[in-house]
């Protein structure tokens, strides 16, 4: 069983087109979801307020790209080389893959923090931190604390060693 990223009902594997480049080698919409986006698609073509390919019946203005993410021109400055989505929308693509944090559930958890790290409270966050065994989302980090964590975390005896240099020294 897998469930559809655009219905959300869970369906049979078989119920999903082959996809290469996703972790289990399928879409991540089911058949039914897929091509009712397709029809969706090809009137919006036939109707004019769409040429293929996803972009506007208009031209864009000098310095602006279609993101297919946000169904919107924006900045060329959003865009990460020749990429069809804005930074923000490949962004919020890799949380909900990769962490299951939909845009709802991230918005939270920014407003718990307070817009801070979880962790040393002070600077901004970049990083969702996260168990690597369980994959559940413990909060968001900024750098330093992520990096400091994922290293202690791996090296337990560090902490106490870090204790007792502190202690020594007198810092």
């Amino acid at each position: 069983m897998k469930v559809c990223t655009t219905c959300g009902i869970p369906q049979e594997v078989g119920e999903y087109w082959k996809k290469k480049g996703t972790p289990d080698g399928l879409d991540y919409a089911c058949r039914t979801c897929r091509k009712l986006e397709c029809k969706e698609s090809r009137e919006r073509v036939k109707a004019g307020t769409l040429r293929p390919g996803g972009r506007p019946g208009k031209k864009l203005p000098p310095g602006e790209r279609w993101c297919s993410g946000c169904q919107k021109g924006l900045p060329i400055v959003d865009f990460t080389g020749g990429e069809r989505r804005c930074r923000k929308c490949k962004s919020k693509d890799h949380i909900r893959r990769k962490y299951g944090l939909d845009e709802e559930q991230y918005k939270n958890l920014v407003t718990e923090q307070g817009g801070k790290c979880a962790m040393c409270g002070i600077n901004d966050f970049k990083y969702v931190d996260h168990d690597h065994t369980t994959g559940l989302v413990r909060g968001l980090l900024c750098p330093t604390c992520n990096t400091g964590l994922g290293y202690l975390e791996t090296h337990q005896d560090l902490i106490s060693n870090a204790k007792w240099y502190l202690a020594k020294v007198g810092s």
